[in-house]
């Protein structure tokens, strides 16, 4: 996949199979909470600069 992207992260679930939502759902959940923060964060930002200028 790098080959591809420069931006690729991956991470290993210990234990987990094919179905990480099912079978780890509190370190997928977590996982997937710390890898989207920034574009919450973002968005967030962006939605407040677009509120304060209308």
């Amino acid at each position: 996949m790098k080959r591809a992207a420069d931006d690729v992260e991956s991470l290993v679930l210990p234990e987990c199979g094919h179905y990480p939502v099912e079978e780890a759902p509190e370190a997928m959940l977590s996982t997937l909470t710390a890898f989207l923060a920034p574009y919450r964060d973002r968005r967030t930002t962006a939605d407040t600069t677009r509120g304060s200028e209308a």
